[in-house]
């Protein structure tokens, strides 16, 4: 993302500097081909796990053991906590990628426009 941001900024700045460029300089520049259609989809999955261990014991009068099963309630508590972080690193990647993505497209349009 960094380098996509980077590359909009270029982009902006190289086209800037057009307007001081006499009418014949600015007709033989190229604006720099960049792409319309990026992929602003997340690719990192965020997979909900979930502790199912058995905390029976016993084998004829069964009762839960209150140590496994803090100790589950616990796990699965890390788990949801992983898993939201995780969603919104995604949503936070989707984000940038869209900004960027516009960024990208107004310093074609302003590059374009400066010729």
């Amino acid at each position: 993302m960094r380098t996509l941001t980077t590359m909009a900024i270029a982009l902006a700045l190289t086209c800037s500097g057009a307007a001081a460029q006499s009418a014949s300089t600015r007709a033989a520049r190229v604006c720099p081909v960049a792409s319309d259609n990026l992929e602003c989809t997340p690719k990192q999955d965020c997979v909900r796990l979930v502790d199912t261990r058995d905390c029976h014991i016993g084998s004829v009068f069964r009762s839960e053991d209150p140590a496994c099963l803090a100790a589950k309630a616990s796990q699965n508590a890390l788990y949801t906590s992983q898993f939201d972080f995780c969603e919104a690193q995604r949503a936070k990647q989707q984000e940038l990628c869209e900004a960027t993505r516009e960024a990208l497209k107004t310093a074609m349009l302003a590059c374009k426009q400066s010729r």
